[in-house]
Formats: structure tokens, sequence, C-alpha cells
């Protein structure tokens, strides 16, 4: 028996949730057929090995809403897997109209700022019940399923996001090569940030540690997001915006993290972080405020240096003490590589799929 899966998600813009569902699809055994729905067509899109339905409808499109009970009805679906916010209310509310197993994939939106993230809120409390389960990306994710929209325990699974431990090789990268393309200098010491640009993710707070800092270190911004414009305005108004660069989004990251000395990881919340794992599998040492889930991987002197959110001091002495510690820095990366072995795809993908197979006896 094959079990048909339909996710659904906002888009395929390059996010958390997105790899997570890239990583199911594409290392599916062979007792699973997948399809992905996203909600919001989107031009920035990574390729998924799976059968993609798109429609160009307009945000707030009530069409959206019906066209997840066709396709359940339409391609058999066993699961509808529910990623982010609007999926999650669209797929609750449509097990009503439809004979589906729908599996909650919580990946952070829950503990978000923002008007849309308290109605997701209220509306979670409601319908939760709806769910055959929930998956958490986090213990920390867990909790607050529980102690914020009411969900009982035992229908929570806590399955870590995964790291490709095949992708995420230095062995496979120029770290040189990837420094001249930046025009970074031999001597220079580069504080790497991948992510998102808005508030939550805390770089202003980088950047407000970096001019702290002698000018021989530079940092390197990979993401977009809306504080984009304040953090240009922030990196003047300290007097280091030669020292910024902000890249937009990467197609490599791997390459681009090769030619980091240190991962910065400032963030105010982060129910997974999976950033964190992506920086210690290609052995650059990190510091970061191991906020919420990142404590379910982060030691704070044995894979990390932890600081508290909102600590320009803080980082800026960490990351001097890396520099200057070589024998510190060591352990760092070979205990953060030993870590990364424990969130492997095949586990997070395992994992997923006896969820799954339980649920259709």
């Amino acid at each position: 028996m094959v079990i048909r899966v339909l996710h659904v998600i906002s888009s395929l813009r390059l996010g958390g949730a997105q790899v997570v569902v890239k990583h199911i699809v594409e290392n599916r055994s062979e007792d699973f057929e997948h399809f992905l729905y996203p909600l919001r067509p989107s031009r920035a899109v990574f390729d998924i090995d799976a059968e993609v339905i798109e429609r160009n409808w307009c945000n707030y499109n009530p069409r959206k809403f019906f066209e997840i009970i066709r396709l359940c009805k339409e391609r058999k679906i066993d699961v509808l897997a529910v990623h982010l916010s609007k999926p999650i209310m669209g797929g609750l509310l449509a097990s009503k109209f439809c004979d589906v197993k729908v599996v909650v994939h919580e990946h952070g939106p829950l503990v978000r700022r923002g008007l849309q993230y308290a109605f997701y809120r209220f509306m979670l409390k409601r319908l939760w019940k709806r769910a055959a389960a929930f998956i958490a990306v986090s213990n920390n994710m867990r909790d607050e399923l529980v102690s914020i929209a009411g969900v009982a325990p035992e229908v929570i699974k806590v399955v870590p996001n995964a790291v490709d431990l095949d992708e995420f090789d230095p062995g496979k990268t120029d770290r040189q090569k990837m420094r001249s393309d930046l025009e970074i200098r031999d001597d220079d010491a580069v504080l790497g940030y991948v992510g998102r640009l808005n508030q939550v993710k805390g770089v202003d707070v980088l950047l407000e540690s970096t001019a702290k800092l002698p000018d021989k270190f530079k940092v390197v911004l990979a993401g977009t997001g809306p504080e984009e414009k304040n953090l240009r305005k922030l990196a003047r108004k300290l007097g280091i915006e030669q020292r910024v660069k902000f890249l937009g989004l990467s197609t490599d990251i791997p390459a681009l993290m090769a030619a980091f000395d240190i991962g910065i990881i400032p963030s105010r919340q982060e129910p997974f972080g999976i950033v964190g794992l992506e920086l210690m599998r290609m052995g650059v040492p990190i510091v970061s405020t191991g906020v919420d889930g990142m404590a379910d991987y982060m030691v704070d002197g044995e894979n990390a240096l932890l600081v508290e959110v909102d600590n320009s001091d803080q980082i800026a002495e960490c990351v001097e003490r890396i520099i200057s510690d070589t024998q510190l820095t060591r352990h760092l990366i070979e205990t953060g590589i030993d870590t990364t072995e424990k969130f492997s795809v095949r586990h997070c993908v395992d994992a997923v799929e006896q969820i799954y197979k339980g649920l259709c006896g």
C-alpha cells in the first residue's frame, strides 16, 4: 500500500519549513507518494522532486481553501501534512469535509509576533483536536504547543530538523575562491550570518557588536527581509558600512559558509535554528544566543559559545576568544561536527514516515 501525502505550505520561497519538506519528499521510501500545494506562488523558489500543484490566485482567495478539499478527494490523499500558519488553519478546517488524517508540522509560527499569528493561535486553540498528530521541531516547540494552544501532549511527536550531511561538506568547497569572490583579504576575519533579515533574528545586535571589534572583522549577511533597509542605516550610523556585505539570497550556502571564520546566530527567538547545524557541519565555530529550540543541540563551551539575547558586548567578547584561542576553536569545530551526526536527513525522514504510517494503520 502506497501512502499518499499532500503537503500544503505557504510558498516555496527558501526557508526552514521548505527545507524540511524538501528533505521529507526527496528522501521518501517506496511506500510514499508526495504532492505539494503552495498557497502562494513565488518566483524565488528552489526545486523539489515532487509534483507541485500551483494555482495563480490572489491572497485570501477562498478558492485556495476549497482546493485543499478538492485535491484530497481527487488524489485520494491519506495524510494531509500542513506547514506554517495559513496552511495549518486551512487544513484543519478542510478535514471536516474530507476523510483525511491531518498532521500539523509546527515550525515556529505559533510564537511569532503580529496580528496574523495572534489569530493563528486563537484558531489553533479551537481546532487542534481535528489533527491526528502534531510534529514539533524541538522540545521547546512541543512545550509551546501545550502551553499556548492547549494541545494534548500525547498527540505531539518531536522530530528535529535535519542537516544534509553530504551537501554541507567542507571538503567539497573552495574557501579561498569564495573569499576572493567576496573580496575578503587573508588577514580579515569574517563574521557570517545566514537567515532572514527581520527583527526577531537580532542582526542589529551583530552589527552593534562588530562596531566594538577591530577593523579586520568583516560581516557577511546572506538573506533578505523587511529589516534590510534599517540594517543598512544602522551600519552607516555605526560607521561600519564598508565592513558589512549584504549578499541577498545565496544559491550555494555551503560554499558561502566555507568562507566564514565565525558563524553568528544572534536570534531573539528560534524554534529550532537549522543554520546552527549547517555551520557546525561546515566546521565553522559558532557564537549564538542558543534560545528556544537551539537548546536541544547547543552546549556552551562544547559546540558553541552562548550569549545572552541582545548582548552585543558578549558577542564581541566571544568572537575575540575564538580568534585568539586556537585550542578552543578546534574543540568547538570537532564537537560541532560530531553533534551533526545525530541530525541526519535519514533520521528525520524515518521518524516522520513512522508517524504517517502509524496513522494509516
